[in-house]
């Protein structure tokens, strides 16, 4: 049975400072007493059953408060920064509490296996024996927009989770570390939040309760008690092998040096790729590119600021090859682009959907009827806005078709049974010598069932 003396004892977290308007502090609330309880207390193994619970639970000393830099507005409404205590859940504590009080098992084999593999695969993180024995967990952060009847509010929140642990449904394997009003931070506030928890980490790495706090001051009450001694019976340690997030949250958190997505010089965080360039080995773009990943010193030299540096690369086994990119945005909202708008361009050109004489608008608006048309008769619902010269032939002289992520999945797929039907049309075999029209029929056929 679960325990409900521990459910009020997490919330009883204070949340944020008195000071702050109550719309917020109920919007901030709902989601602790959400995010915790489903991620900590409801656990749920990959059977789909719940986790027997046989000891206290994560109680008032789980959850522990560090000071961070806040904005708030004064009564006259200016912005103030005011140091204030902040809760947090370390991510050793997580750990110990997942394996020894919630009762989940990861089998050594499989361990083992995870680790065999990504070496063999050539994972840089992983090419360290030495560390073949750790649990690999993963750190995730984003930023979300919670809407309640009082307003909205836009919220960053820090997870961990067990990458080998996969329960029923994967929103009971995410762990909540922090979470603050996104509006609240200023240009320290994550750095120090950051600070706390790859110093968490590290010790769980090591797989001891910590006998020091982040800045070597003795640790007091039960902390003292414990430290020193293993985090689980098993001596399990634990190695963060993920850093997971889209490109605007890797940007805030690794703030790359003088690399952007859009920069017309580097344009890749691993590798000295660029956008433009005499040389056509240096060109992203390029299928033939000798270019090689940066190694961690050329990584630390080249991508990390003078200043400033992310506390992340302190993390024990840091390697940028755990910078995991969102498949949303690495896949729908990048590499689609391409794909499609290459797709949709070559279309045009060979005139598939109007007579060469005509403007561009006219073909890109009879491919859009054609579409609207193909998803009434796959009863697809799309919300695929008109197709437009400028979402498709970019200023920078690229050609991509910029579409939501879901919208992209479903322009994909229409366009692999429209380049298909295309490559079966005598008149169109004729016209195209080089099969190119036929090379990317099977391209995208693959691609759009992805």
């Amino acid at each position: 049975m679960v325990q409900w003396k521990t459910v009020r004892s997490l919330f009883a977290i204070r949340v944020v400072h008195d000071c702050i308007l109550f719309e917020r502090i109920y919007a901030i609330i709902k989601l602790y007493i959400y995010l915790i309880c489903t991620c900590i207390l409801y656990l749920f193994n990959s059977t789909g059953q719940r986790v027997p619970f046989t000891a206290r639970g994560c109680g008032d000393e789980e959850v522990q408060y560090i000071r961070i830099p806040v904005k708030f507005k004064d009564a006259n409404g200016k912005n103030v920064v005011h140091v204030d205590s902040w809760p947090i859940i370390d991510v050793h504590s997580i750990m110990a509490f997942a394996f020894e009080e919630a009762g989940i098992e990861i089998p050594t084999s499989c361990i083992h296996e995870y680790w065999r593999r990504s070496c063999e695969y050539g994972e840089p993180f992983a090419q360290d024996t030495s560390n073949h024995h750790r649990v690999p967990i993963g750190l995730y952060g984003d930023s979300a927009k919670v809407r309640t009847t009082f307003g909205s509010e836009n919220v960053i929140a820090l997870f961990a989770n067990l990458v080998l642990w996969r329960p029923k449904s994967v929103r009971w394997s995410r762990f909540l570390l922090c979470c603050i009003p996104e509006e609240r931070c200023t240009s320290q506030t994550l750095p120090t939040i950051l600070k706390r928890i790859v110093w968490s980490a590290n010790h769980a790495w090591h797989g001891r309760w910590p006998g020091q706090d982040l800045h070597g001051r003795n640790l007091g009450g039960k902390a003292a008690r414990l430290a020193g001694k293993p985090l689980t019976s098993q001596f399990h340690t634990f190695q963060v092998v993920e850093l997971r997030g889209d490109w605007a949250w890797h940007k805030k958190v690794m703030k790359f040096w003088r690399c952007n997505w859009n920069s017309l010089e580097d344009t890749c965080p691993f590798c000295p790729a660029k956008i433009q360039s005499d040389d056509w080995n240096d060109l992203y773009w390029n299928p033939d590119s000798t270019l090689e990943d940066f190694t961690l010193a050329g990584f630390l030299a080249k991508r990390m600021p003078p200043r400033g540096i992310s506390p992340l690369v302190g993390l024990k086994g840091f390697h940028p090859s755990i910078i995991r990119w969102c498949l949303m945005h690495a896949l729908h909202l990048g590499l689609l682009y391409t794909a499609n708008g290459g797709t949709m361009n070559l279309l045009v050109k060979c005139c598939y959907w109007a007579p060469a004489d005509e403007p561009t608008r006219v073909h890109l608006h009879r491919a859009y009827i054609d579409f609207k048309t193909w998803c009434v008769r796959k009863r697809i619902n799309c919300s695929q806005p008109a197709f437009k010269e400028n979402l498709l032939y970019l200023k920078t002289g690229d050609i991509r078709l910029l579409c939501k992520a879901y919208n992209g999945r479903c322009v994909a797929q229409w366009l692999a049974e429209t380049v298909a039907a295309a490559a079966q049309d005598a008149q169109f075999q004729a016209a195209d010598a080089t099969n190119t029209i036929a090379v990317v029929a099977v391209t995208m056929i693959f691609g759009g069932k992805c």
